[in-house]
């Protein structure tokens, strides 16, 4: 296997045992059948669903305080107007990452 279905794996093995803590059961329960499973199953699906639809809305935009490289905070560090720069209107604004130390300069496009 890859180090990828490693890592799965072994969060699978962690998940079991998380579960046998809380419910005193495993995933072998005879207590269940075909409609609880189902049921379950749905259950699990539709929470898939929310945690999938937060993630969409939280990153729709594209955020521009986080790093594109790291995820750390972008930090403001200057803004220079786009005239004085390369003879264009404008503003040029650049940043740093407070984890990685990136630069990231965002040049503002004419409206037409």
């Amino acid at each position: 296997m890859s180090e990828i279905e490693d890592k799965v794996c072994k969060k699978m093995q962690e998940r079991a045992k998380i579960g046998l803590k809380k419910y005193g059961v495993t995933m072998e329960r005879n207590d269940f059948g075909m409609r609880e499973w189902l049921v379950h199953a749905q259950e699990e699906a539709m929470d898939l669903a929310i945690y999938l639809q937060r993630l969409i809305d939280d990153y729709s935009y594209p955020k521009r305080d986080i790093c594109w490289w790291c995820g750390g905070k972008l930090i403001w560090q200057s803004d220079f107007d786009k005239e004085d720069l390369m003879d264009e209107e404008g503003i040029v604004t650049y940043l740093h990452c407070s984890s990685c130390n990136a630069s990231v300069e965002y040049i503002s496009q004419e409206e037409e």
